[in-house]
């Protein structure tokens, strides 16, 4: 799991942590820890275009980290 910085995004349910759980070459999946709300958004979706948060997680869903 990676979790997002609140600068970047948060839950638009709750304001809660986002932490990014699952991924493909086009998607990520965040969920938020305080209240479980999920979202598929876009690898650049937190600003980041893509660099910080989706080779993250795809480093550790391929066993990376």
């Amino acid at each position: 799991m990676v979790h997002v910085r609140p600068s970047d995004a948060v839950c638009h349910a709750c304001g809660g942590t986002l932490v990014v759980t699952d991924a493909d070459d086009a998607m990520m999946f965040a969920e938020c820890e305080r209240c479980g709300n999920g979202v598929e958004v876009e690898i650049d979706a937190f600003g980041d275009g893509g660099v910080e948060y989706w080779p993250a997680i795809m480093a550790e869903l391929e066993g990376g980290k």
